[in-house]
């Protein structure tokens, strides 16, 4: 009998392990979305971290990040008064996959931090270089050295999940930042905080790169007929207008 339970132990243990690997398709925490496409949002993934919360994500506190951040949930212009299913369901793999998440973010900083420091000409011996580069002995340590500050839910998607950026301040540069395009737990594009808020790599990722710059060069031909403009209205469901909406109008 005790050695069954044991086997039974070990299984159960083993088959924990296995499901803790996978991501987590059956989301605890679940988003509602209520009309806001910009509101203030707290992700674990982002928690211990350098806190971003100043103007530009410039580091307003000494202390580790909690994980709340500004998201942005990016709309279309168009009559659709709720956010894609994809931009839904990124936000909720966000939210409960920080470990994967985090994961990513710190693998994905090994080669970028070295060309960094190569960028800036990194002296070991000079003190205010070793305030910029601190010494990274593991992949955790990555968490002293940048923060999240903004989340941006893009249109562009994949697989029924949309991409998101991820725009942050770092210590090497304050002025410029960091930022990260993400597909899941994939990293796609690390560079400046700019890249956050762009979905041009991802549509590179995602293969409709050709399409969407064709969609830009017409849309900024003057010689190109376009539609007559609309003036919109708030919807009834919520009451109010898109963000889109309101620079069309």
């Amino acid at each position: 009998m005790r050695i069954a339970f044991i086997i039974l132990a070990l299984c159960f243990s083993g088959c924990s392990n296995k499901t803790n690997k996978k991501e987590n398709m059956n989301p605890i925490n679940e988003f509602t979305f209520n009309g806001v496409w910009e509101l203030e949002y707290n992700f674990k993934a982002f928690e211990g971290l350098q806190t971003r919360r100043g103007s530009y994500t410039s580091q307003n506190s000494s202390e580790q990040s909690n994980g709340d951040v500004r998201m942005v949930i990016e709309d279309e212009l168009n009559e659709i008064p709720d956010p894609k299913l994809s931009q839904i369901r990124a936000i909720e793999y966000i939210s409960n996959n920080p470990n994967l998440i985090k994961k990513a973010l710190f693998s994905s900083l090994g080669k970028y931090y070295e060309s960094q420091k190569e960028l800036y000409g990194y002296d070991s011996n000079e003190p205010e270089h070793q305030k910029w580069f601190p010494r990274v002995s593991s992949p955790d340590d990555f968490a002293n050295v940048f923060g999240i500050g903004n989340v941006y839910i893009l249109n562009a998607e994949k697989d029924g999940l949309s991409y998101y950026g991820l725009e942050g301040g770092c210590s090497w540069d304050e002025e410029h930042g960091i930022g990260f395009v993400l597909h899941k737990d994939r990293v796609v594009h690390i560079g400046d905080a700019a890249i956050s808020f762009s979905s041009w790599e991802a549509y590179k990722d995602n293969g409709t790169y050709e399409d969407r710059q064709k969609e830009w060069n017409n849309l900024n031909n003057d010689t190109v007929h376009k539609p007559k403009p609309i003036l919109y209205k708030p919807h009834p469901k919520y009451g109010t207008l898109k963000p889109s909406q309101i620079s069309e109008n």
